[in-house]
């Protein structure tokens, strides 16, 4: 096992919001996205008989990963790219274009140019583009899409009708998965073209074989909804991975970069214990292992463990810091009290209910300026605080982030069970 001091070197210069260089659990999520790629391209040939919505593509498989801040979403399309990357040679193999929420609403014409040249180049060519993309994607930026389609000269169609018009379903080489990040902040419209356009592929309506995941915070299904992505979606909630997960993370990670954690486990367990899961303390863990490991040659005999995990809890302070805005701040008493009180099971109504009942106005318990209780519920939920459950209960999704608001509100009300 040979030690790669360059890429240890590299990965701790990377930002937070960087693809892992490991990638753990999430199996069943990856599958079922592929398998819905899948679906659509097998779909049968179209008979004349047959209805626009039957004429190839499978309607109503849209996808949505949901989960707070730092769950590890974009990671997920990351994986999904690096995947299609790996298997680019094989006929028929699924490939994934990803943007962000702003990249479809301002430059759809761009979009639609990506995703044609996705479906149709040949796999040298397709192989070509990506071999260029996969540098950007390595640099920590998972959304290469849109610098995919100026890498090609393949005309730009100008709508989802205009991309089947002159790429109709007999020209694609492959199944395309349009992967959509921060989904959540996509304007809740029925009528604008970013709108039409993910209806387009979510109802199949020109029989191409696309298939759409949307990824996004915890409000991510009703941003879909807004624009009527209603029947037919699955729902993949994220939150923290198991312990057999983690571990194996931080195993992979070490081996990943030639350091043998043999003799070590028992402290690479102690190291995931505290992050709950949760793959952004579990970046923060690995980085801080990185850091010592670096000065140590990758030698994990002489790694000050202490060290590694003092520096790992406080990373995980300052991101506790950092998602605590100025508005949770000012009505902090407030926060704790509504944090501390919810129970498992609670449903929107009991969230909304609980923080009106808890508005006095005592400082830190009154909602911030300009903001009514669902105001400040939805602030909570885009902090990382708060989170829907996919059967429609709240809870707070990071069990020592929600510790962390509580004692900062002060004393107040002893917390009741995590919900």
């Amino acid at each position: 096992m040979t030690f790669d001091a360059q890429g240890l070197l590299e990965f701790t210069r990377k930002t937070e919001g960087a693809p892992p260089p490991v990638f753990a659990g999430r199996g069943n999520v990856l599958e079922d996205i592929e398998g819905a790629s899948g679906l659509a391209w097998e779909s049968k040939d179209p008979g004349p008989e047959d209805p626009p919505t039957m004429q190839g593509g499978a309607p109503k498989n849209t996808r949505i990963v949901q989960g707070a801040p730092g769950a590890g979403k974009s990671s997920i399309l990351a994986e999904l790219v690096k995947r299609s990357a790996k298997g680019h040679d094989v006929p028929g193999q699924t490939r994934v274009v990803t943007f962000e929420s702003s990249e479809i609403v301002e430059n759809l014409p761009q979009v639609l140019h990506t995703i044609a040249a996705a479906a149709c180049l040949e796999r040298p060519r397709w192989r070509e583009i990506l071999r260029k993309a996969v540098v950007s994607l390595n640099a920590g930026l998972p959304s290469v899409s849109l610098d995919i389609g100026r890498l090609t000269d393949v005309p730009a169609p100008q709508s989802l009708s205009d991309l089947a018009g002159h790429y109709p379903r007999e020209r694609w080489e492959v199944p395309v998965i349009v992967a959509v990040d921060e989904a959540q902040a996509l304007p809740g419209s029925t009528t604008q073209p970013h709108a039409l356009f993910l209806r387009g592929i979510h109802n199949a309506v020109r029989g191409l074989p696309l298939s759409l995941v949307l990824a996004g915070l915890g409000n991510t299904r009703d941003a879909a909804h807004e624009m009527d992505l209603t029947r037919g979606t699955t729902i993949h909630e994220i939150g923290g991975l198991d312990a057999e997960d983690s571990v194996g993370l931080m195993l992979g990670f070490c081996r990943h970069f030639g350091m043998d954690p043999t003799g070590h486990e028992a402290r690479l367990e102690a190291l995931a214990a505290p992050c709950e899961g949760w793959p952004r303390h579990l970046h923060f863990a690995t980085r801080a292992l990185a850091d010592e490991a670096e000065r140590c040659e990758g030698d994990l005999a002489r790694v000050g463990w202490a060290r590694v995990e003092t520096e790992a809890a406080e990373s995980r302070i300052r991101y506790y810091q950092h998602q605590q805005s100025a508005a949770m701040k000012k009505a902090d008493g407030l926060t704790a009290a509504v944090l501390g009180r919810l129970k498992d099971g609670t449903k929107l109504s009991g969230a909304l209910a609980l923080i009106e009942d808890n508005v006095t106005d005592i400082a830190g318990h009154r909602l911030p300026k300009g903001m009514d209780a669902e105001d400040f519920y939805m602030h909570l939920i885009h902090r990382g605080a708060l989170q829907e459950r996919v059967d429609g209960t709240v809870h707070s999704p990071i069990p020592s982030f929600r510790t962390y608001l509580v004692r900062a509100g002060g004393p107040g009300p002893d917390a009741g069970p995590a919900a």
